[in-house]
């Protein structure tokens, strides 16, 4: 059986690549695999989890599995958007996501129920918020078990699931290759052309129409206006819907009731007419990267919004960074540093993707500003948290300059702070550099924990990185009163700040903060502080924590980013010895907590990584 219509476009011979860990699948290498390999691959392991950036042809290539496949066994493909418009509002349990999808292929049952083999095609899993994204990786991994004859592909962006290697295979996407490129486009392009036609996306966008492929929002402009007959200032007022619609829905999944609303019943009217818009269970727009596009210039046009939580509007709570790129490179070269650092003000990661795509595209950022990055990315590499250490050592590895070459081979954190010392910066980055590299010494403690307030976010955030490696007694107390300042980036950047004294104070302090702050990041940095002070504390100081915390469970089950900040933070590098049973107690508190086997599985898994 086959379901969903494919469409049909010349091979771009882009490599399909099968990973042996995170590592490879992020650096886009692996061993090469044909698209008839998938569909026994998935058979074989029960759950294959393919990750590529956005419009490197994920959907293109679950329509190959469906041609090559489908003829033999059963093959359905379904995507995210439309299992997750089934499900009721705020259910979030993978037994419900399991209904969800047998209800969106009602004969997949029948199929498992009779042992027959076939291949299940979850398509655009990034497509979905980060809860339901969470539920339906839960729900194949219970369909995996329970039907044995089944396997599933699911497709997502670029990023390091929580989700174990020995039950997942992972597999990427190659670039398509420069070759291929000049035999469709059949002219001479520049590197940053060349940067964007490497995505099968708008490589196809070339090949239909003549669209501007200079940069990626170009083309998206060029399609409005050539697919849909749309003047610039059409796009301008649907640019502002498409913004309106993922901050009231938090998905991409488009409600044409407000849509029409806002812009009116004939302008819906076309873009349905003309496959702007996709009709159907899940209405959306024709690709995600369009939907992106229309968010990205919303915020373009527009500078004050900029702030955590339009950003976090924008990239679905930081799971998709491609609209980050497209604001960009609609602003004019001296706007792109202002960008970076409000972006580095709410999500590191996300000043360290637009980072690299600036490389590789207009390079817009200065030079001092891309050494800091860069250098807030090398210090992070020596966290105690694994998790953040991997995932900063991604980062540096993406980046691949000499600079970020020299930040991961660096052993140490003295390393780190001697190669940012003789660069030469000018300027505000020179404070910068001086307050970061703490002068060889020769400032106060007190004059650093003072830069906590700064209005720059780079000044700000460096006081409260320095204070966390170099703490000083002295400065204890100034930094506990910044936990109720009225700036809410303030009481986040003294929450981290504090992770550094490691007494019941300090502990009360963000316990309370965890439990009454309005601001949810100054919420998400206690909780990782208080797990970092039990890690370097004493028994009895880890005991103080851990018992708080689990009085405030019910507070960390109800809040999907306090889950994973729990779940990523707990896994320590040269934690104590004491440490599985000590945080025992709180993973004994949230395991009882879960509402269904597979959130239970959840903590059994933290606490086997606790034991090994």
């Amino acid at each position: 059986m086959k379901k969903h219509e494919t469409t049909s476009r010349p091979s771009f011979e882009y490599d399909v690549l099968v990973c042996e860990s995170f590592d490879e699948l992020l650096e886009r290498r692996g061993r090469r695999a044909t698209v008839d390999a998938l569909s026994s691959l998935a058979l074989e392991r029960g759950r294959v989890l393919l990750q590529a950036p956005g419009g490197s042809g994920k959907t293109t290539t679950m329509e190959e599995v469906l041609k090559v496949a489908g003829d033999t066994m059963f093959v359905a493909f379904v995507k995210a958007v439309e299992v997750a418009a089934v499900l009721p509002a705020e259910a979030y349990l993978a037994e419900d996501a399991l209904e969800a999808i047998e209800q969106s292929i009602p004969d997949l049952s029948h199929v498992a129920a009779r042992g027959e083999p076939g291949v299940l095609l979850l398509d655009g899993l990034n497509e979905v918020s980060p809860k339901q994204a969470v539920a339906l990786l839960e729900a194949v991994g219970i369909l995996a078990i329970r039907s044995p004859s089944l396997g599933t592909v699911v497709t997502d962006r670029l990023n390091r699931r929580n989700v174990e290697t020995r039950d997942w295979a992972l597999v990427t996407l190659g670039r398509v290759p420069s070759r291929v490129i000049m035999e469709i486009v059949g002219k001479n392009l520049d590197s940053i052309q060349m940067s964007v036609l490497r995505n099968p996306y708008y490589l196809e966008e070339a090949r239909v129409g003549s669209v501007d492929i200079s940069m990626r929002s170009t083309a998206h402009f060029d399609y409005l206006v050539r697919h849909a007959n749309l003047s610039s200032g059409d796009i301008s007022r649907l640019a502002e819907a498409g913004f309106e619609q993922y901050r009231k829905n938090c998905s991409r999944r488009v409600d044409l009731k407000q849509l029409r609303e806002k812009i009116g019943k004939s302008f819906v009217a076309n873009l349905r007419a003309t496959g702007v818009l996709i009709d159907g269970v899940a209405p959306r727009f024709s690709h995600h990267l369009l939907g992106d596009y229309l968010a990205a210039t919303y915020l373009a046009s527009n500078p004050n919004l900029w702030g955590q939580e339009n950003f976090d509007i924008l990239t679905f709570h930081a799971t998709s960074f491609d609209g980050l790129a497209m604001i960009a490179e609609q602003l004019p070269p001296s706007d792109v540093d202002a960008l970076l650092v409000s972006l580095y003000d709410w999500n590191v990661y996300a000043a360290s993707y637009l980072l690299a795509e600036d490389r590789n595209g207009p390079k817009g950022i200065s030079r001092d500003l891309e050494t800091a990055i860069l250098a807030i990315l090398a210090e992070k590499r020596f966290d105690q948290v694994l998790a953040t250490a991997e995932q900063v050592s991604d980062a540096l590895r993406l980046y691949s300059t000499p600079l970020s070459a020299q930040m991961l081979a660096a052993s140490s954190l003295d390393d780190v702070l001697s190669l940012v010392s003789q660069q030469s910066m000018t300027g505000g980055f020179a404070e910068w550099q001086r307050l970061f590299c703490e002068a060889n010494g020769r400032i106060s403690t007190s004059e650093i924990a003072q830069n906590l307030s700064s209005e720059s976010p780079l000044i700000g955030w460096a006081a409260a990185n320095v204070l966390r490696r170099s703490p000083d007694s002295e400065v204890r107390d100034y930094v506990r009163t910044q936990l109720t300042s009225p700036s809410a980036s303030t009481r986040w950047r003294a929450a981290h700040a504090l992770s550094s004294f490691a007494d019941n104070v300090v502990v009360d302090d963000l316990l309370r903060t965890m439990e009454n702050d309005s601001y949810k990041w100054a919420r998400y940095g206690a909780l990782r502080s208080l797990i970092e002070i039990a890690a370097k504390g004493t028994e009895d100081v880890r005991r103080y924590v851990f018992v708080g915390l689990g009085e405030l469970a019910n507070l960390i089950v109800g809040d999907e980013r306090l889950l994973r900040q729990a779940e990523r933070t707990l896994v320590m590098r040269n934690a104590p010895a004491d440490w599985p049973d000590s945080a025992g107690l709180l993973l004994e508190r949230l395991w009882a907590l879960s509402d269904s086997v597979a959130a239970q599985d959840r903590w059994r898994r933290v606490a086997a990584r606790l034991q090994s």
